[in-house]
């Protein structure tokens, strides 16, 4: 005989009876949103750009920045990237005119629907007699 609420079950067989329990486990999902998005910037070759960006979902999205489309290693000296419980800080010092005026990817991504990303441009610049464009 077979009893059961959804819960548990009863299954009786020749005077023996078994129980089976379930247990309902609810999970909570959120694919990743970027909070903070970096922002673009003018910086003097020499000088110290930062770029900042928060994120969030559930699991907690692990973030990483891209530059030109390629990550950032931690192995490249010039590039210094702090991680934060919600966001991630790019640090470049010293800024160099040909290397770094370029796109900034800020990327998140926990595992749940497709990463997100937010782009931000550094332009730099070599001397005060240089008009730069607003960005």
């Amino acid at each position: 005989m077979w009893n059961g609420d959804g819960n548990h079950a009863v299954l009786t067989k020749d005077g023996v009876a078994f129980i089976h329990l379930a247990a309902a486990v609810s999970l909570f999902v959120d694919p990743p949103t970027i909070l903070v998005r970096p922002q673009s910037q003018q910086v003097k070759a020499g000088g110290i750009a930062s770029f900042f960006c928060t994120a969030q979902g559930a699991p907690p999205p692990q973030i990483h920045w891209r530059k030109n489309g390629k990550r950032i290693s931690q192995s490249q000296s010039r590039y210094l990237v702090h991680t934060y419980e919600h966001g991630a800080l790019l640090r470049i010092e010293p800024v160099k005119t040909a290397r770094d005026s370029t796109t900034y990817e800020c990327v998140a991504e926990n595992g749940v629907g497709d990463a997100v990303s937010a782009e931000a441009q550094l332009t730099v610049y070599e001397g005060l007699s240089e008009q730069l464009p607003p960005v």
